[in-house]
């Protein structure tokens, strides 16, 4: 647009040996009827040394903006080069100005992760081993008292077996092994060991309270040293990221 406004003003000088400049040109349009406002440039009488000009410089303008856009150096390959440096310094940069705020995220992820992790062993899967610790508890319990009461039982059968069967015995002689009592073996006695794939759940009495209280101190405890080791890890992480953008900054 320049250089046709240029032209404009080459053609209305050659038409009325009249110089302008461009700092008196009537924006309003006095003029452009007759051709003497190069703004209006389409109503000025062209001559042949104008357009010849005019597309001079439109022509050279052109040139200018291919060879910017084409730009390479003398040394083969150094103008592309030029250019994926640019292209990697801004995305360095932006990388760089994104890195510590992507960073926070991620470690403010993970402790509040770990806080949610915290909370769901405590309230539903610790909640869980006590509830299936405690119906274990009563599975043995029962057992033991089943057991007492099959041997006890016994015991009274046999007796009454024994007794009746001395009173019509013949011989009057009571065999020895009638003074031992039954009793059933003690593993036969012991749920830990009838049900050995249980018996880590099993805790008789209040003891599953004092287990409650071993499980929730080591939960914290770990916890709390995660939260530590997260924290170191943060700093360190900090401080690779200092080195990275001292090592590779761009201006």
């Amino acid at each position: 647009m320049v250089n046709v406004c240029l032209g404009a003003v080459r053609a209305i000088y050659d038409n009325t040996d009249t110089q302008q400049s461009f700092a008196g040109i009537d924006i309003g349009g006095e003029g452009a009827a007759e051709g003497l406002n190069p703004l209006y440039f389409w109503n000025v009488d062209w001559n042949f040394l104008s357009l010849v000009l005019t597309f001079v410089g439109i022509t050279f303008a052109v040139i200018s903006l291919i060879d910017a856009y084409l730009y390479n150096d003398t040394y083969p390959g150094y103008g592309s080069v030029a250019k994926n440096r640019e292209g990697a310094r801004a995305e360095i940069n932006r990388t760089s100005e994104n890195l510590g705020n992507e960073v926070n995220k991620v470690f403010n992820n993970e402790h509040s992760k770990s806080g949610h992790i915290l909370k769901d062993l405590q309230e539903k899967e610790l909640k869980e081993w006590v509830n299936y610790s405690n119906h274990v508890t009563h599975v043995f319990d029962t057992y033991k008292d089943y057991i007492f009461k099959a041997e006890r039982s016994i015991i009274h059968i046999t007796e009454e077996y024994r007794r009746r069967n001395e009173n019509i015995r013949t011989d009057k002689v009571r065999p020895a092994y009638w003074d031992k009592k039954f009793e059933f073996v003690s593993k036969m006695k012991t749920p830990e060991e009838i049900f050995s794939n249980c018996k880590d759940y099993y805790f008789p009495g209040d003891k599953i309270q004092e287990e409650v209280s071993i499980h929730q101190k080591r939960l914290i405890e770990e916890q709390i040293q995660y939260e530590k080791e997260l924290n170191n890890l943060k700093d360190e992480t900090d401080k690779k990221i200092l080195e990275l953008r001292k090592n590779y900054a761009f201006t």
